[in-house]
């Protein structure tokens, strides 16, 4: 029996047009395009003027059916479908095959449904995994027929795979055209097949480095990350040939070539990471086409900003509008409860006098604020430079400065914790927030957390030879 569900249409005659043979399981798994029949025989031909599910017997597992977009069931007006809430279920008031129940008014049509074996085997199947179809309304018996069906086949393809291994005294056998390895140690077999490591990096005390690997078509492409609390200068090995890499910082979008060293079927790249830092790695252009570079980096410092600071702190905010600070510190070790608690943006007043020198073509002037409590930006001469929410807090303004006196202005964002702290200690008498009497923490209230532009403020240039 099959089921098609087609647009509700009135009219007095229908036609029945068959254009392909029914599909046999062979035929549907292979998704073969339909073939005419020579003949057809039907037994009985029905019109419903309900609604019905498209193809329901295929769906319902009764035929094959392998892909279920093609074949959705129509949409239908909503009084043409039994809603949910119009059904009852009368399985309780069955006793011994007789339904009691006494039935409210209406028209009602009831439904008996029941299920049983029907003799019928699972196919395709080996001999040893032949047996009767199971009751696939239960899913117990599902689950339960599904795991001993593949237990089967695991067990035969384990005896196949490791044979006589036991991991102990027979550890490696040779399966078609690969080994099979049992019981010993993953870099001993590498090292046996003259495998190398994809990755391997000169190890810094303390410092964690994770990678993670990922070709295409034309590329391979790594990503490294610093999972330590500290900057490291590292030499990483890649097992790559043939190509040169390049360095892509996934916080800037800059794409940079990178200094490489090629021998013994690997690729040597020096990196640079901060702290928690990370970095994308990309081999793609032919070695062939390019020389390595090599990369002579000349730091200079070319002066410390020290005191003193002029702050200035928004309006309304609980803090003074502007403090002077003989030298940078957190804003929590300042004598004034306002400056203490105050969450927001602060912005930081500096001089910088930069020669004409220090603006030479190969060179790059770099603003490295030290430590910051937590995000900054710069601005020099008015102009807005990249804003810096992570160590290292390294901006390079060369192309914002000119010979001569210019304009600095520093603007430090930190936490809301502070501000919070400050207006749900009841001993502060200035609060600042709407609704202060019900800030709540989970367990005890953290300590203030240090804010504000810590330093050393230093301004230093880069040239690369």
């Amino acid at each position: 029996m099959r089921t098609f569900a087609f647009p509700q249409t009135r009219a007095r005659y229908y036609r029945l047009e068959l254009q392909g043979a029914p599909l046999g399981p062979a035929e549907t798994m292979s998704q073969v395009p339909a073939k005419a029949a020579a003949e057809y025989v039907l037994a009985e031909t029905i019109l419903h003027s309900e609604a019905y599910i498209h193809r329901w017997e295929e769906k319902a597992g009764y035929r094959h059916l392998f892909e279920y977009e093609s074949v959705p069931t129509l949409a239908v007006p909503a009084d043409a479908a039994i809603q949910r809430e119009d059904l009852i279920d009368l399985t309780a008031k069955m006793e011994t095959g007789n339904l009691q129940w006494n039935v409210p008014a209406g028209d009602w049509q009831i439904l008996r449904m029941g299920f049983s074996l029907t003799g019928a085997k699972n196919r395709p199947a080996m001999p040893t995994g032949l047996g009767f179809e199971v009751d696939k309304l239960s899913r117990d018996h599902t689950e339960a027929y599904i795991r001993d069906y593949m237990r089967q086949i695991a067990e035969v393809l384990a005896t196949a795979l490791w044979g006589d291994l036991d991991g102990i005294s027979r550890t490696r056998r040779t399966s078609g055209k690969g080994q099979v390895v049992w019981g010993l140690p993953l870099a001993d077999v590498l090292a046996s097949l003259q495998i190398a490591k994809d990755v391997e990096h000169s190890r810094l005390l303390d410092m964690d480095l994770y990678w993670i690997h990922r070709r295409t078509a034309t590329a391979d492409i790594y990503f490294v990350v610093n999972g330590s609390d500290r900057a490291g200068d590292i030499d990483v090995r890649f097992r790559v040939t043939g190509k040169t890499p390049e360095l892509w910082f996934p916080d800037t979008g800059e794409r940079r070539q990178a200094a490489y060293q090629s021998a013994d079927s690997l690729t040597t790249v020096p990196l640079t990471l901060p702290p928690y830092g990370s970095i994308l790695v990309v081999f793609q252009q032919r070695a062939a086409d390019t020389e390595p570079l090599r990369q002579d980096e000349i730091v200079t410092t070319r002066e410390i900003l020290a005191g003193p600071w002029d702050v200035s702190f928004p309006a309304n905010s609980g803090a003074p509008e502007k403090i002077r600070l003989e030298q940078l510190h957190s804003w929590t070790a300042h004598a004034d409860v306002g400056v203490q608690y105050f969450s927001g943006t602060a912005v930081y007043v500096k001089t910088i006098t930069a020669p004409a020198e220090w603006l030479r073509k190969e060179s790059h002037v770099i603003l490295d604020l030290g430590e910051v409590r937590d995000i900054a930006r710069v601005f020099v001469n008015g102009q807005a430079a990249v804003p810096t929410w992570k160590p290292p807090y390294l901006i390079d303004i060369t192309h914002l400065l000119k010979p001569g006196a210019n304009d600095c202005r520093i603007e430090v964002t930190n936490q809301w914790t502070n501000r919070l702290l400050g207006d749900h200690d009841p001993h502060v008498q200035h609060k600042v927030l709407a609704g202060s009497a019900a800030i709540r923490f989970f367990g005890a209230p953290p300590p203030l957390q240090e804010s504000g532009l810590l330093g050393p403020v230093t301004l230093i240039s880069k040239q690369t030879n």
